[in-house]
């Protein structure tokens, strides 16, 4: 079985409206502290596992809140 990186999966979802966007890694601490209040300030949701057709949409508290109840195990 292939596996796909995340960079690869980000390009991936660079597509149709999205196609001028490229791939940028960034740290879980900035994707935490300040991606996400980000999102909450401008009201968008999360698409996660996204495959062209659907995704499933997660409200960005439910996922701060299983990233620092995960991030506490560490």
């Amino acid at each position: 079985m292939n596996s796909i990186t995340s960079k690869e999966f980000a390009e991936y979802c660079a597509h149709e409206e999205w196609s001028n966007y490229k791939a940028h890694c960034i740290s879980l601490d900035e994707f935490i502290s300040d991606w996400l209040p980000n999102m909450v300030e401008d009201q968008h949701k999360l698409s996660i596992f996204w495959n062209r057709d659907d995704s499933a949409v997660l409200e960005i508290q439910v996922l701060l809140n299983d990233l620092e109840k995960e991030l506490k195990k560490y």
